[in-house]
């Protein structure tokens, strides 16, 4: 498995949170810098990803960063591939 580590901790908007991601990833081009499309992208790898610096994001961009962590949570669930950390 593909390990991966984000530091989310500077992040203080929707556009450097996805401009991040993308990053950290190496997501293609195509990439819709949105939830649903990061739920695709993950579901469709192979890959343990650990998020650092989420109190800081929640406190910055409060309910979407809930959202983040459920997205996460239940791409978890849904692929046997894809395990995610969050700190």
């Amino acid at each position: 498995m593909n390990y991966r580590l984000i530091d989310l901790s500077s992040v203080s908007t929707k556009e450097e949170l996805f401009d991040k991601i993308e990053d950290g990833l190496d997501l293609p081009v195509y990439f819709g810098k949105n939830l649903d499309a990061l739920h695709d992208m993950l579901s469709h790898s192979d890959m343990v990803l650990e998020i650092v610096g989420m109190e800081e994001l929640k406190e910055k961009l409060g309910g979407y960063a809930d959202a983040l962590c459920g997205m996460l949570r239940d791409t978890e669930e849904e692929s046997k591939n894809f395990k995610v950390i969050i700190r």
